[in-house]
């Protein structure tokens, strides 16, 4: 968007499945939820979240750096 931030939108399921039960705009995909989740009605464990932006960038090698307790995937321009 066009203030940096991304479109988060979270699932009470891990399959990003069904309608998101949260939506919000997030600065930036950085949290430590500990024992707790991101709020609303997503519960604190088996939840999966979809944060998407565009951004227009030149053409080049990009790095992507993510850490995870359940797993992560990275889609770019709808490729895996």
């Amino acid at each position: 968007g066009p203030g940096g931030g991304l479109k988060g939108e979270y699932f009470n399921n891990i399959s990003l499945s069904g309608s998101a039960v949260l939506c919000r705009d997030d600065g930036s995909v950085d949290f430590s939820w500990g024992n707790g989740g991101p709020g609303g009605s997503v519960p604190a464990d088996g939840f999966s979240a979809r944060w998407t932006r565009y951004i227009d960038t030149a053409g080049g090698t990009y790095r992507f750096t993510a850490t995870s307790d359940d797993g992560i995937r990275v889609s770019i321009d709808g490729r895996w």
